[in-house]
């Protein structure tokens, strides 16, 4: 995210939640994180945007997790996930590939 919204921002202050804003190039692995959060002691996340026909899905979990995308599957009761391609992401979230966080959810003016 080049410029984080200020709308994001401006939510996270109104809430009275403290945060440390990091500017980064976008990273695509877990290991491209590490080598930018070297120094930042907090938990690590990935962050997989999905879909299957009718549904969209934002996925976090811990970046040394496996994610089972069987067992996802399973839990959604969807026959088939897919990524979102990168160029459907800023339609949907308002980000370039590379740049998924849940915190864009506040982009998705359809729901």
């Amino acid at each position: 995210m080049d410029n984080p919204s200020e709308e994001v921002l401006n939510q996270l202050a109104q809430h009275h939640i403290d945060y440390q804003l990091i500017n980064h190039p976008p990273v695509y692995t877990a290991e491209a994180a590490d080598k930018i959060y070297i120094n930042c002691h907090f938990g690590h996340a990935k962050n997989l945007f999905l879909h299957d026909k009718h549904h969209f899905y934002l996925v976090t979990f811990h970046d040394d997790h496996q994610l089972d995308l069987r067992a996802l599957r399973k839990a959604l009761h969807a026959n088939r996930l897919s990524f979102v391609s990168r160029d459907d992401l800023p339609k949907y979230l308002g980000i370039k590939s590379g740049a998924v966080s849940p915190l864009n959810l506040i982009n998705d003016k359809n729901h």
